[in-house]
């Protein structure tokens, strides 16, 4: 009984993780026809991560559809291949955390020696998903300036959020800034995920219980609204972060950030007795990542 009573929590455990874990990934699904708009089935599509040369292999089914689930956010080609039909490759297939991409190919006639290539249409309409939501991408995390590196200032430049009242004692003691409302609901009904888990606490008023560095992430969406039943649990906005990936190169990153009231500027306000703000701080980081070794997998659309 104690034996199967340990297996059922770890088979709960394990479940869950992956649960969760499918939260932060998307999906690159559509379907292939030929010029006369007939479905094609039995097409060979390969998809691969241009930047890490990983690839995943599936067949159109009875239906000419294809479809590519839990894949992380990064930069894909799309090769469709079948006999009688032209080689086409799709370059430049843009993912990012939590979105669904739908490609629907045309296959023209002609020999497989024969090929074309396209570059994808980054569209600003999202027509796989009916939730309201905005990226905050990499070039803005480490562009915009912040107060203490802190990624969570950035929500408020989602639509519908807002700066909202105070921030809990706890927030105030960790330095976290004031607390913040999405789509008019109170401040602590959001919830954040990084990497597919939950961070966040209601003692922080739904905010991270631990600042992630800011090196370590690539980017994060911000739902505010109709967004699907797996992201449920809360009214409020889901921030959803993603930390960076390795790929076929070495990279790293080294900075130090001061903060020193010795270099401040005497507040035109203040009164002559007072020569310091009082504010101090130091920190530094830094980051290294690599390639990786990785399997391909075969499948084939159901």
């Amino acid at each position: 009984m104690r034996k199967h009573l340990i297996i059922g929590v770890a088979l709960h455990l394990a479940a869950t993780s992956l649960a969760l874990g499918q939260t932060a990934t998307g999906v690159i699904r559509g379907s292939v026809q030929d010029g006369t708009g007939a479905v094609i089935t039995d097409v060979h599509v390969t998809l691969v991560d241009e930047r890490r040369n990983q690839s995943w292999d599936q067949t159109t089914n009875s239906e000419g559809f294809f479809e590519f689930r839990a894949l992380p956010f990064g930069d894909y080609r799309l090769q469709l291949e079948r006999p009688g039909f032209k080689k086409e490759a799709i370059t430049d297939v843009g993912l990012e955390v939590a979105q669904t991409v739908t490609l629907n190919v045309t296959l023209q006639v002609g020999s497989l020696a024969e090929s074309i290539r396209v570059q994808a249409d980054r569209g600003l309409l999202e027509t796989s998903d009916a939730s309201l939501s905005q990226v905050i991408d990499d070039t803005r995390l480490l562009a915009l300036p912040m107060n203490g590196r802190n990624f969570m200032q950035l929500v408020s430049l989602s639509a519908g959020a807002i700066t909202a009242g105070r921030a809990s004692a706890t927030q105030r003691q960790a330095n976290y800034g004031p607390a913040f409302s999405v789509g008019g609901q109170r401040d602590n009904t959001s919830v954040v995920l990084i990497d597919g888990m939950e961070i966040s606490g209601q003692e922080l008023n739904n905010y991270p219980l631990a600042i992630p560095p800011l090196d370590s992430l690539a980017e994060f969406r911000v739902q505010t609204a109709n967004y699907s039943a797996e992201f449920g649990g809360n009214s409020g906005a889901v921030i959803n972060v993603v930390s960076k990936r390795g790929s076929n190169a070495f990279h790293s990153t080294l900075f130090e950030f001061l903060r020193s009231d010795a270099l401040d500027a005497q507040d035109f306000s203040a009164p002559p007795s007072i020569h310091s703000s009082g504010i101090n701080s130091l920190s530094s980081s830094r980051s290294a990542s690599g390639p990786s070794a990785t399997r391909s997998r075969a499948t084939r659309a159901r």
